[in-house]
C-alpha cells in the first residue's frame, strides 16, 4: 500500500541563524514546540489518511516538553524518528526530505513546525495531490 507522508524536522539549534532579523522571536529556542498539539490535531482531522513523521535530533528529547511526543503519539497519526547525527547548524530542516527515498512512498509534504495548516494550504494540497 502506498504511503502519504507529512513531513517535519525538530532540533534543538546550536546556532541561530543571523539573517533572520526581522525575526522576533529567534532567539526563543522553544518557540517550535508550542504548535505541536494544535499542529497534530489539524493534521488528523484534515489529512486522516497521511502518516505524520517529526524527525527529530537526540538532543530534542533532553527538553522538558519532549513529553508532549508522548501524549500526541497516542492520536496515532505522529510517528517519531529520532535521528543520531552530528550537526553544526540547521542541517536537521533537510531531514524531513527523507521520505522521498522510499519506493511506498506515493504523496509528500514537507512542512514547517511553526506552521499550522490553513484552509487554503489544505485547498492546495489536495490539488496537488489529485493532479
Amino acid at each position: 500500500m502506498k504511503k502519504k507522508i507529512l513531513a517535519y524536522s525538530l532540533f534543538e539549534p546550536k546556532i541561530l541563524p543571523s539573517h533572520r532579523t526581522h525575526d522576533q522571536w529567534l532567539k526563543k529556542i522553544d518557540r517550535y514546540w508550542y504548535n505541536l498539539p494544535s499542529l497534530v490535531i489539524a493534521n488528523k482531522i484534515l489529512y486522516p489518511e497521511y502518516e505524520m513523521r517529526m524527525y527529530l535530533s537526540k538532543n530534542v528529547w533532553e527538553n522538558d516538553i519532549s513529553e508532549i511526543f508522548l501524549m500526541l503519539e497516542g492520536l496515532k497519526n505522529l510517528n517519531t524518528i529520532t535521528i543520531d547525527m552530528e550537526y553544526t547548524a540547521t542541517e536537521p530542516s533537510t531531514w524531513r526530505m527523507m521520505p522521498l527515498w522510499e519506493p511506498d512512498v506515493e504523496v509528500m509534504h514537507c512542512r514547517d513546525v511553526d506552521s499550522v495548516p490553513t484552509d487554503k494550504e489544505y485547498k492546495y494540497t489536495k490539488y496537488f495531490e489529485n493532479s
